[in-house]
């Protein structure tokens, strides 16, 4: 579990099943809005948004953290980055819901969505994001055979920030997020990651080319990138549900 410090994960179950909750609309929007092979157009995305933004804490049992750890105590206390913490939601064929807390400091690495679409929502606190796109390979020249990628969003967000979107090709596919001070992100994958059908995670080191565009090499992720699941103590989403 998270260390107090960082997030404090309600103990107490706070209903078996989501009903007509927040948490369910948003489910059921995302399940008609992105289980076709056509990407949403930006009404939908709208709606996507606005399904997301509107997901109270006490539905995902959380709340926002007590405090925020002590000036320095992350690089007084921790021989290496404290792990950040993963909520499984719910997952189907179609969609993947899932809540990362992270606490200050820690990053989830550079790494890709292939195929996939992918809505963003800080819960609490603020982490920094940089998304990056692939160029096209004519669109640029390189001596070597490495990925060349395009900065398309660095910026800080926050629980009052709207949801961020990306596209297979668009959006910052690409990202890392570090967080600012503990947080957590509430995310919704379409489809979800599957190795099996080529849609496996990527990690990626990146050299810069020029002042916008960096070449992207495959690396495994570093030796101190630690993400511990915990139990989910959130409503329960019923797939059959409206």
């Amino acid at each position: 579990m998270v260390s107090a410090l960082h997030s404090k994960i309600s103990e107490r179950t706070v209903h078996t099943n989501a009903g007509s909750s927040k948490l369910q609309q948003l489910y059921s929007t995302a399940k008609s809005t992105l289980s076709g092979a056509e990407q949403p157009g930006p009404a939908e995305v709208d709606k996507l948004k606005a399904a997301l933004a509107a997901v109270p804490l006490h539905e995902l049992g959380l709340q926002k953290p007590i405090q925020d750890p002590p000036k320095g105590w992350f690089h007084k206390r921790q021989s290496r980055a404290p792990p950040i913490t993963y909520l499984h939601v719910h997952e189907d064929s179609d969609i993947s819901i899932g809540i990362f807390c992270l606490p200050a400091n820690a990053s989830l690495p550079l790494h890709n969505h292939p195929g996939m679409t992918v809505l963003s929502r800080v819960l609490y606190g603020s982490m920094q994001v940089r998304g990056l796109d692939l160029v096209p390979r004519e669109e640029h020249a390189t001596d070597g055979s490495d990925p060349v990628a395009a900065v398309a969003l660095e910026t800080v967000l926050d629980s009052s920030s709207q949801p961020a979107v990306l596209f297979p090709k668009s959006g910052g596919n690409i990202h890392q997020f570090t967080a600012v001070t503990p947080c957590a992100v509430l995310d919704v994958l379409s489809p979800p990651y599957s190795p099996g059908t080529g849609r496996d995670c990527t990690y990626y080191a990146e050299q810069p080319v020029n002042s916008n565009k960096v070449a992207l090499k495959e690396v495994q992720p570093p030796a101190e990138f630690m993400v511990k699941s915990a139990r989910y103590l959130g409503l329960q989403i019923d797939p059959h549900g409206r």
